[in-house]
């Protein structure tokens, strides 16, 4: 499951307008002051698993962008994935082919019926 969420959010170029139930880009003050309580409570817990603090994340480059829509595995991949509904938790670490000089974030954020899901990604 964890390759097909690495895959689809790889493919992801553009950012996603969040009110269209979904998102992927950086999480800006603006964003994080539309999500709920409980769904700011899930970008926080990935904050924890990647063992960030917010003013300190740099955020996905158009070049490192490009890289990754060719090759999937150029960079090593960490991914948190955290969700209202805890069952379809779950991190873990995909090897790539090369290293980034620092780590790079994407956030993925979507929203369906009854529950929200965000998932956040290290490329280094």
């Amino acid at each position: 499951m964890l390759r097909f969420v690495l895959f689809a959010c790889v493919l992801c170029s553009s950012t996603h307008s969040f009110s269209q139930g979904g998102y992927a880009g950086e999480m800006t003050d603006n964003l994080l002051q539309k999500l709920t309580p409980e769904e700011q409570a899930l970008y926080r817990d990935c904050l924890r698993e990647m063992n960030l603090v917010d003013s300190n994340i740099r955020w996905l480059t158009d070049s490192t962008n490009q890289k990754l829509g060719v090759d999937n595995y150029h960079y090593s991949t960490k991914i948190v994935r955290r969700h209202l509904q805890k069952k379809y938790n779950q991190t873990a670490v995909i090897p790539g082919k090369y290293a980034l000089q620092k780590p790079e974030y994407i956030i993925f954020i979507s929203r369906r019926e009854n529950d929200t899901g965000i998932i956040m990604q290290k490329y280094f």
